[in-house]
């Protein structure tokens, strides 16, 4: 019983919004395993264009997550909006970032899209993560609707 509700318990902790006071406890990030941040990518605010500085840093980064694949890692990219600007930013700065990667980069490992909502101070929020966890679990795409039946 506990097998089958473990991948849906990932699942509903992938997809649910966080503010940075609400950081889930150790136990629960023990699930996805360890947290290394690669990248810290910046955006101007309102804004989901990658500038100069947002390349710059993709393009240090982009052998590590090459290599990230042959060490069982999962990429995971992480969009942060204000309390001025949407969720739907946040997932914009990720989707930004995948597609540089994937495009221009040539990466081409299994990357993961996280969206979180506002934060209280909108030039620390402007950015995207990308970092890499321990590839614990078998983790796949799991559509909506099988996972709402099995709820």
């Amino acid at each position: 019983m506990m097998r089958r509700l473990l991948p849906l318990l990932l699942f509903l902790l992938t997809i649910a919004p966080l503010r940075a006071e609400e950081i889930p406890p150790v136990e629960v990030m023990g699930l996805l395993g360890s947290r290394e941040l690669i990248g810290n990518i910046p955006f101007s605010p309102g804004e989901d264009q990658l500038g100069t500085a947002a390349r710059a840093e993709l393009d240090r980064i982009a052998g590590r997550l090459n290599a990230a694949g042959k060490q069982s890692k999962l990429i995971r990219i992480e969009g942060f909006s204000s309390s001025e600007e949407t969720i739907n930013l946040s997932m914009s700065r990720a989707k930004a970032v995948e597609e540089y990667l994937r495009e221009t980069r040539k990466v081409a490992t299994e990357i993961y899209l996280m969206g979180y909502g506002s934060s209280s101070d909108a030039q620390a929020t402007a950015r995207a993560e990308v970092a890499l966890y321990d590839k614990l679990l078998p983790i796949g795409d799991a559509p909506v609707d099988s996972v709402i039946k099995k709820w």
